[in-house]
């Protein structure tokens, strides 16, 4: 009766062994599925094909199964005939069907050998048992998989009810089989718990007080909303900042305290606008690399001395300590607010885009194979070919020391003030969550670390009406409509020769451009080109009538772009946007050119594939489609992990202990010298043996004859 068929078993334990790890939902998702279901937003009713797992994991699972039904959806339950709990309910429907078994049978294989738990054996009696026990439960459940694949009706049948999606339990792969068959989706996502507490938690929490250390220009800018929403849930918020500031004002959310430094506001806006100007010189590759070494050493020393100037203020850093602060919230491009966190002993939340050289993969412990996961300028897909990932392997061996430039002079500061030494890895590793304004629609799939918690898209909540200004060239623009371009918030003027080719290439196009430009006009600007010192950015690429969207590729445009479903052309200047650049030209949402290199034509050429050409927007569409489809919103997110920070007075839970081993015990090093100096010793002691046994079983004969034969000469 219970002898296999040899092929489907074998198909079987191929199928499950491949997709057990990446169809199925782990038991722990299924809270977070009742979560999800109790603050989502009402879903249009769909089909849910269930496959669930006999005993405790079903009792989980029916609860789910029940507010699915609540929610409108239609579930049906397949499950054999004999089982423990699995009956029928009046929320979904069951199908059922045979297999080789009794019900006292099935009760007795997964019930009869309980009282051994409390009974006292020898080691490996109890061990052989156990595994005999096993045996057994799983030759169960695999023919009741069996039962299941081979009936050809009830499988005929449900492949004829076009379910939706399979909520099925990894620990009975049958499911994951099933789903593959059927070619349905295995689901649902994994979720995070504390995104759902963030969901169902109260709309306004005990007020604390948060200390901001911000970095000037567009980090800046993500964090306003945070704090808007802050000030609103009754929290106190400082903002420390220095007097020489871009981008940072007194603003009604918080309260602004500055400290002086050794430069201007000008200084400041001259040495971010020259950064930004030259990448659009056209001068021999070591020449720029030379240039951009200098500036960017410049650029640090200037960063640098802001963050001396604030640790070294000691009636600032004294107010500081005197206001008993619940956490510090910051942005780790300069690590300057982690060492206040540390100074003042508060838990310290990270709020970031990225940092350069996978620093925040170091700094959380999170692996980071280079194997398929591009490194930061590579400008490489997650599918590399052999010689792209000979060129991942040596930028990975090579990129921290070349941010040495940027970030080793802050280590001895840290340790002067901390009086203490300290290393890059230790301030950057003291977060208690890490807030990355990123998610999986750009970025490519890769390990995380339970503290990180993503919020892509967090800047482009906040959507006002266009001023009269702004509609009237919309309106004016008539059935071809516009298009928004804009280089971000360090590069508003470019060389006069790049502005004409670029502004030729505009005039090609029947669309109005609104081009956000603070230079001297271009001779051949067209008159479907417009000049704005400003824009409405996420506002004008959220109207209807936008066709396309010329972007510099930063992370604030390329999800204002997502989130607007808005195909992009894209020029990439500097950072980390030759790499979004690259995520989005593989996810067909854009073109990407190299300003450098790019004559009018290729400009014009991208503007018109775009526009013209419905697999763009079809693709960004569905990015978007997929960004928005999330349980709760980026703003509320990060929210939440900041008072989560402030009330538990940190997240220790989520810590791995791989920050408290060494390299080598990381890497299981001295485990692995350990075996093998085992293995070695066996093998040299094994073979000493046999030496020496052969010697005394051969030896004497040996001797003997050898004396023999002396005798007879």
């Amino acid at each position: 009766m219970w002898e296999a068929q040899p092929d489907l078993e074998s198909g079987l334990l191929l199928a499950s062994t491949e997709m057990a790890v990446g169809l199925q939902v782990p038991l722990l998702a299924l809270a977070g599925l009742l979560l999800f279901l109790s603050v989502g937003p009402q879903a249009e009713g769909g089909k849910v094909l269930v496959v669930p797992m006999e005993g405790s994991h079903w009792l989980s699972m029916r609860e789910a199964v029940r507010e699915l039904h609540a929610r409108g959806h239609q579930a049906v339950v397949v499950s054999p005939e004999v089982n423990l709990h699995i009956k029928e309910e009046d929320f979904f429907t069951m199908k059922t069907y045979e297999i080789p078994c009794t019900q006292d049978e099935f009760n007795h294989i997964l019930l009869g050998q309980s009282h051994m738990i409390f009974e006292k054996a020898h080691f490996l009696k109890t061990f052989w048992r156990s595994m005999t026990i096993l045996k057994n439960v799983s030759l169960l459940f695999q023919k009741s998989c069996e039962g299941l694949m081979y009936d050809k009706d009830l499988i005929r049948h449900l492949n004829a009810s076009s379910f939706d999606v399979v909520l099925t339990d990894p620990v009975y792969p049958c499911g994951a089989v099933l789903a593959e068959y059927l070619k349905i989706p295995a689901g649902p996502r994994q979720l995070v718990l504390g995104l759902l507490l963030c969901a169902l938690g109260p709309s306004v929490s005990q007020g604390g007080k948060l200390l901001l250390v911000p970095v000037d220009g567009s980090h800046w800018l993500s964090l306003v909303g945070v704090l808007q929403q802050l000030q609103q849930r009754g929290h106190d918020i400082v903002v420390l900042a220095p007097e020489a500031s871009i981008y940072i004002k007194e603003g009604a959310s918080y309260t602004l305290k500055k400290y002086p430094v050794p430069f201007r506001k000008e200084d400041l806006e001259e040495t971010f606008a020259s950064l930004g100007f030259r990448v659009f010189e056209n001068k021999p590759f070591l020449q720029r690399v030379v240039k951009t070494y200098k500036k960017v050493k410049e650029t640090s020393a200037l960063l640098l001395s802001s963050c001396s100037h604030l640790l070294h203020n000691k009636e600032v850093m004294s107010s500081l300590v005197e206001s008993s602060f619940d956490a510090v919230l910051t942005d780790p491009f300069l690590p300057c607010g982690a060492i206040v966190a540390q100074y003042l002993a508060l838990p310290v939340v990270f709020f970031l885009s990225a940092l350069p050289c996978s620093l925040h993969f170091h700094a959380t412990q999170c692996p980071n194979p280079p194997s398929y996961v591009p490194r930061s300028l590579s400008s490489n897909s997650d599918h590399m070919t052999f010689l792209q990932r000979v060129k991942n392997m040596l930028i990975a061996l090579i990129e921290i020391s070349l941010c040495n430039v940027v970030y080793s002079p802050f280590v001895p500061l840290a340790s002067e003030i901390l009086q203490k030494d300290v290393t890059l890895q230790d301030l950057l590793s003291s977060a208690s969550v890490w807030l990355l304004r990123g998610d999986f629609v750009k970025d490519y799939p890769r390990p995380i670390m339970p503290n990180m918690v993503f919020i892509g898209g967090i800047n482009c909540l906040n959507k006002k009406p266009l001023s009269q200004e702004f509609e009237a060239y919309i309106n004016a623009s008539g059935e071809h409509g516009i298009v928004v371009f804009s280089l971000g918030s360090m590069v508003s003027e470019i060389p006069e020769k790049k502005a004409m080719e670029i502004a030729d290439a505009l005039g090609r196009i029947p669309q109005t451009v609104l081009w956000r430009y603070t230079g001297t006009p271009p001779p051949n600007l067209s008159k479907n080109t417009i000049l704005v010192k400003w824009l409405p950015q996420n506002d004008l690429l959220g109207h209807p009538k936008t066709r396309a969207f010329i972007t510099h590729s930063g992370s604030h445009g390329i999800y204002e772009g997502i989130c607007n479903g808005v195909p992009m052309v894209m020029m990439p200047l500097f950072g980390d946007q030759m790499d979004n650049a690259k995520r989005m030209e593989t996810r067909g949402a854009g073109v990407s050119l190299n300003v450098l290199e790019m004559t009018s034509d290729d400009l014009a050429n991208a503007l018109k594939a775009v526009i013209n050409d419905k697999r763009y927007k079809e693709n960004i569409m569905r990015l978007s489609s997929i960004h928005k489809d999330r349980p709760v919103e980026p703003l509320d997110l990060a929210v939440f992990w900041v008072e989560f920070v402030m009330r538990h007075k940190g997240a220790p839970h989520l810590r791995p202990a791989a920050h408290d081993l060494t390299w080598y015990q990381y890497h299981s090093l001295d485990v692995i010298g350990f075996l093998l100096a085992v293995v070695l010793g066996v093998a040299f002691i094994t073979y000493k043996s046999c030496v020496f046994g052969y010697r005394k079983c051969f030896g004497k004969k040996g001797q003997a004859e050898k004396s023999q034969k002396s005798k007879t000469h």
